[in-house]
């Protein structure tokens, strides 16, 4: 819900994927808000409203992970992820699209022997499947397509290279090659290119393994987690049918999400080779609306947190465990609890030093962290006189010793335990005040999806 003036209901928040608070200068109050893709609608009335044109272009920042092992971070803005080192530097696009191309014809060779696959200078390199007439693969395109164009991929930028020849596009004169007495080269007939454009948000990597060259992505818009390769173009679904992941946390071969809606925790191996042959098994139910989570191997336990100011503490199998302080066996056991006005949503953990970290949206706005044995709230960043447009991710990097946090507006920042904190990303277009004011009144970004 959002406090706007005064206390307006809304019953269809679950159409909206952002929400916005204004600051009125007259008496009338305006909700602003922002179907998924769209430019943001300001409705003075149930019948009065206008669009920010061009809005929907506004940069924001709904994921973010770091590897620390590789000095990468990564982090996504609703339509793409982006890849640069953890100082900033290097920027460049990571995901841009998922692509799928069929190609059709003769002599791609018996399932086993050498085939290179290459679309926009890209190595595919998860084959889905395999004839002599026919191979299909699947890729991450690591550039931006236009996804209003008819033909976001031309046929000419795709190649079939066995260890006969190469062939680009669809072949000329296919027909007459094939009746050629010694010709072995691919001859292609037809290709199919489908592309996908996700809606990337939630991202983790697993730091615990440092040679894990994966990265997750949940996928709101089309109910998806996939699984990236850091290196290589290798890219699958490995959860389907899930439209509201939050939080995701991988250690070795084990997922674990969160699935809002739900009000569940789920774990599943990924080690399988289709995720149609891997089970989600449920940890934990009846949370409300979980979002951030994030996995104390030592102890093994999970924290996650709820969208409505708390966090809980549950056995990372989902199996009883004692409570703290008390003789009693537990399956959950709430370590926090804030105002429910408070929007809670990204977990990091120094599990050395048993230090649990925590975002803020609210009118607090603050990074905060606690002693797991106390949970006494200490605020890291933000607050008076710092301004932080609503932070939504953090994570404490072991190897550094450093903090890094997101805000929804587009800044990611990091620097060490105790500060300063200096911007790493910043793709804020403005102050937290956007200058696209509506009828003179100022707007104030906040994300409440």
């Amino acid at each position: 819900m959002c406090k706007i003036g005064m206390m307006i209901w809304v019953s269809w928040v679950a159409t909206l994927c952002l929400w916005m608070i204004v600051v009125p200068v007259r008496a009338a109050n305006v909700v602003y808000y922002q179907v998924q893709g769209d430019d943001i609608t300001a409705r003075y009335t149930d019948t009065q409203a206008n669009t920010l044109v061009g809005s929907s272009a506004w940069h924001k920042i709904v994921g973010m992970a770091v590897h620390e092992a590789r000095s990468k971070l990564y982090w996504s803005d609703g339509n793409f992820i982006w890849q640069s080192n953890v100082d900033g530097t290097n920027k460049l696009v990571f995901l841009g699209a998922v692509a799928q191309v069929s190609w059709s014809g003769h002599h791609f060779g018996p399932p086993g022997s050498p085939l290179t696959l290459t679309v926009l200078s890209q190595r595919c390199v998860t084959i889905l499947s395999r004839t002599p007439t026919e191979v299909t693969c699947v890729l991450r395109v690591a550039s931006l397509l236009d996804p209003s164009a008819l033909q976001p991929i031309a046929t000419t930028s795709v190649s079939i290279a066995s260890e006969f020849g190469t062939a680009t596009g669809i072949t000329p004169g296919a027909d007459d090659l094939l009746g050629l007495a010694g010709y072995k080269s691919p001859i292609v007939k037809g290709v199919t290119i489908q592309v996908t454009f996700p809606s990337p948000h939630a991202l983790a990597v697993d730091n615990i393994v440092a040679s894990s060259p994966w990265l997750f992505m949940s996928d709101p818009k089309h109910g998806r987690v996939y699984q990236l390769h850091v290196d290589d173009a290798s890219v699958r679904v490995v959860v389907a049918q899930e439209w509201s992941v939050q939080g995701l946390s991988i250690y070795g071969s084990k997922l674990r999400y969160t699935v809002q809606s739900k009000g569940a925790i789920y774990a599943l191996d990924v080690s399988n080779a289709t995720s149609s042959s891997a089970i989600p098994t449920p940890l934990v139910t009846k949370l409300k609306s979980p979002r951030g989570i994030v996995l104390d191997h030592v102890n093994w336990r999970l924290y996650v947190a709820e969208k409505g100011g708390k966090i809980y503490r549950v056995h990372a199998d989902g199996l009883p465990f004692p409570s703290m302080g008390q003789r009693k066996m537990v399956t959950m056991e709430r370590v926090l609890g804030l105002s429910t006005l408070t929007r809670l949503n990204g977990l990091s953990l120094d599990v050395p030093n048993g230090v649990l970290y925590w975002t803020e949206c609210s009118s607090t706005n603050v990074v905060a962290r606690a002693d797991l044995s106390t949970m006494e709230r200490q605020v890291v960043a933000g607050g008076s006189p710092d301004n932080l447009n609503w932070p939504r991710y953090v994570h404490y990097a072991s190897q550094s010793d450093a903090l890094f946090y997101a805000e929804y507006g587009g800044r990611i920042s990091s620097g060490p335990i105790g500060g300063p904190f200096d911007a790493v990303v910043d793709d804020v277009p403005g102050a937290t005040v956007n200058s696209n004011s509506m009828d003179h009144r100022p707007m104030h970004m906040f994300a409440l999806d």
